[in-house]
């Protein structure tokens, strides 16, 4: 016998988010919840969920590099942290921007900017 999906995922939803410190802006303002609400396509739908998914894995390396968590308008990295080359903060600066648009198209093409960034002195 197989447990089906009871939706908790999307009843807790809510409560997770509030308390997600690497939560999007938009998973905050509601942006995502409400197009699967109104009926937004699988498409729109999951590019959501990937620029979401975008913007946690820059947020996780901007607070392991820097030791702070990312605001709506953080510090650029390297101002935060000297240590760190200044190629980062732009690669940061996208995968962090509010406009889900903006950023990355795929967590992949974040990885690999990152990593050249990181990796080229």
């Amino acid at each position: 016998m197989l447990v089906g999906d009871w939706f908790l995922a999307e009843v807790l939803a809510d409560d997770r988010d509030a308390a997600d410190p690497y939560a999007p802006p938009e998973r905050l303002q509601g942006d995502v919840t409400s197009r699967k609400a109104t009926g937004a396509s699988m498409q729109e739908t999951d590019a959501a969920s990937v620029a979401g998914d975008v913007y946690r894995v820059g947020a996780l390396a901007y607070h392991l590099l820097t030791g702070a968590i990312p605001g709506p308008n953080p510090a650029t990295a390297s101002s935060a942290n000297p240590a760190l080359p200044a190629e980062l903060d732009p690669v940061l600066d996208r995968a962090l921007v509010a406009d889900p648009a903006d950023r990355y198209e795929t967590a992949l093409a974040f990885d690999d900017e990152f990593r050249w960034a990181a990796l080229d002195r």
